[in-house]
């Protein structure tokens, strides 16, 4: 610049010659020309564009660059490295060309981080009861004594900033649907619409889908899971993150039946969105130094989740709103007037379709849980809730166990057995009740009652019958008669089986549970075998056989029920008789008997399907109304037919319609 300065001055202020200028200052004639016609502040030497023997292998080296800063410091490959693995490529220059480069390309990465790099966001505004924002964060809790991982959901109402902190174990679609339902339920009430940021939404549910005031959503997941909730608050669900791919996740027909039925439109998550980083985002910061730093050791999940929530409302006294006058609590009670009012819990789960073993059992999640016996060898659906799992088939729920969740894949698969599951089993072998591992879970009555039962010939047998009452009789009161029959040192099948005679099995107290008699009527008939005893007490009908054996009074009624009534009254001769051989043959006829009615049932349906040309076989159990424009009450009050009891006529107006 003082140059330029120097020649201006000559030349415009002194009036010299250019010549004169040239001698003077050194340069030439033409540079002076040049720099007095550019009219240039400062003068600049313009670096040409010179190749280098790098440009071939730069966007290579960038992306081993790129990879290798991801890495911890003891796992990346040095300079050198790189530099041998380029020259095996065809590169021939020096080591110094790609330090130079590695340079350059950290001066700008880290121009990048303190600018365009550190994030762009919009201020988010947002009017009382408009909208609650959702997301995910990886914390740390003491249960039962041991550092456990934690998965925390944060749900925020966007406008008060009022907040609740939920503890999972995993971040999977149950507990997704089950952490805003509790969030809502502390909030007193529901927002126009959910802000979910996180990526635990398939791409098609993470979308908007609008609709007021209910919608339903129902996805398949990549293990081949369907996922289904009724959600009837949120009316909008937007989402922030960049959307997978659709070869990563497989759409289910239930999804489109049930987005076609209510009327949503999908679209796909906008990457750009403003939403990105809302308030949740510094919730999720926030919150570890106001609640979790000084969380205290819990012995379960549900007691964390109950101090969780009872800390979040005592920050909510404590913090100021920061935008509005008063703290997040003033706001909160403010906005409840605006939330809609809280609607009954919905039915969330994820279902699977499960394969029953031979041995009762199903697997899920590397434990196995048992089913009851009927259903071994068969299809059932399993249904996961965050703290349960329940089984259900042919529209019934079968069983249910609590979830158990083993972080650790160092610890043994565990087997949870319910006792009952096998008594059907037990029915064709009671020798299994020696070492079968699922009654070694007996109640103590129980346990006590099977180790005196088993000292003696042909006990199994009598412990099986005895358990058998489980079937039919509240477990409470068999329990009940069997602390009767030890307590009086007469533990036989016929003392036991004799006892609802004294009405333990029909009284109860105030309390709800069987009560027990001061002293048991006495049978007429002496000790004896049990057809002995109940012929003498005159229970000969069908419904006394089943209280004292259940297994043939199940065959008599299955012979009334096909009609077969001299078969019937034949059978109760033989039970009366007690004959040994009809004993034995008791579990083959019970078995042809359910195939007959089983068969029975399967061609009486067949025969009414035909005869009304329907294509497929269709149930109220499997229907989802939620998927309908019907109306589900007036269905279900049709299908009761309370109609003929008041003697009204019922009007179908319309076309026959399809069955699909």
């Amino acid at each position: 610049m003082g140059l330029l300065n120097v020649i201006r001055k000559l030349r415009l202020r002194e009036k010299l010659p250019i010549r004169e200028v040239a001698r003077r200052t050194g340069l030439s004639r033409n540079t002076i020309k040049k720099y007095l016609n550019s009219g240039a502040i400062e003068p600049s030497f313009a670096t040409p564009d010179r190749p280098s023997k790098l440009d071939p292998f730069s966007e290579k080296l960038a992306g081993w660059l790129r990879t290798e800063a991801g890495k911890s410091r003891k796992q990346r490959r040095t300079l050198k490295q790189m530099h041998v693995d380029l020259v095996k490529l065809g590169f021939t220059g020096s080591y110094n060309r790609i330090a130079a480069f590695a340079r350059g390309w950290r001066t700008n990465q880290q121009r990048e981080q303190q600018s365009t790099g550190r994030g762009t966001f919009v201020p988010l505004s947002f009017r009382p009861g408009e909208a609650f924002q959702f997301d995910w964060s990886e914390d740390y809790g003491h249960l039962t004594d041991e550092r456990t991982k934690l998965q925390m959901a944060h749900i925020k109402l966007s406008h008060s900033r009022a907040f609740l902190l939920r503890a999972y174990p995993l971040q999977t679609h149950e507990m997704l649907f089950d952490a805003p339902w509790h969030a809502l339920r502390v909030f007193g009430g529901v927002p126009e619409r959910g802000i979910y940021d996180s990526e635990a939404w398939p791409p098609w549910v993470r979308g908007q889908a609008e609709r007021r005031p209910q919608w339903t959503v129902s996805v398949a997941a990549r293990s081949g899971r369907s996922t289904s909730a009724s959600w009837p608050w949120p009316t909008t669900m937007s989402s922030s993150r960049r959307p997978l791919g659709s070869d990563q996740w497989r759409r289910n027909e239930r999804l489109l039946q049930s987005g076609g039925g209510l009327g949503l439109r999908q679209r796909g998550a906008i990457g750009s969105s403003p939403l990105a980083q809302g308030q949740v985002e510094k919730n999720v910061q926030d919150s570890r130094h106001q609640v979790l730093q000084g969380m205290p050791g819990f012995p379960d999940l549900a007691t964390m989740n109950a101090w969780l929530e009872q800390r979040c409302l005592e920050v909510w006294q404590e913090t100021p709103h920061g935008t509005l006058s008063g703290t997040i609590a003033d706001v909160w009670a403010e906005e409840r007037a605006a939330l809609m009012p809280l609607p009954p819990a919905f039915d969330g789960f994820v279902e699977l379709s499960k394969r029953v073993s031979p041995t009762c059992l199903i697997s899920f999640e590397r434990n196995r849980y048992s089913v009851p016996a009927s259903f071994a060898n068969r299809p059932v659906s399993l249904r996961i809730y965050p703290d349960r799992l329940v089984v259900a088939a042919e529209g019934n729920i079968l069983c249910e166990h609590g979830r158990i969740i083993q972080r650790s894949h160092k610890l043994p698969p565990r087997t949870i057995y319910g006792w009952r599951h096998y008594l059907a089993v037990h029915q064709r072998k009671p020798g299994a009740l020696r070492n079968g591992a699922p009654f070694a879970e007996f109640p103590p009555a129980f346990r006590q009652l099977q180790d005196q039962m088993l000292r003696k010939p042909g006990g199994d047998r009598e412990m099986v019958d005895i358990l058998a009452l489980v079937l039919q009789h509240d477990e409470q009161a068999v329990l009940t008669a069997v602390e009767l029959a030890l307590a009086e040192g007469v533990a036989t099948k016929t003392h036991v089986l004799n006892l609802p005679r004294t009405g333990w099995s029909m009284e109860r107290s105030s309390a709800g549970r069987p009560s027990i008699p001061r002293r048991p009527l006495p049978c007429a008939a002496s000790p004896g075998p049990m057809s002995n005893a109940t012929t003498a007490c005159g229970l000969t009908s069908p419904e006394a056989i089943m209280r004292h054996d259940p297994a043939s009074g199940a065959v008599v009624i299955m012979l009334r029920s096909l009609k077969m009534h001299g078969m019937a009254q034949a059978v109760t001769d033989l039970i009366e008789q007690g004959a040994p051989a009809f004993e034995a043959a008791v579990p083959i006829l019970s078995q042809l008997l359910k195939a007959e009615m089983a068969e029975r049932e399967v061609r009486s349906i067949a025969y009414h399907m035909k005869a009304a040309r329907f294509p497929a076989y269709k149930d109220l159990s499997g229907f989802d109304f939620s998927a309908s424009e019907i109306n589900e009450a007036t269905v279900r009050q049709l299908h009761r037919c309370e109609f003929l009891d008041g003697a009204r006529n019922v009007v179908l107006i319309g076309g026959p319609g399809r069955v699909s």
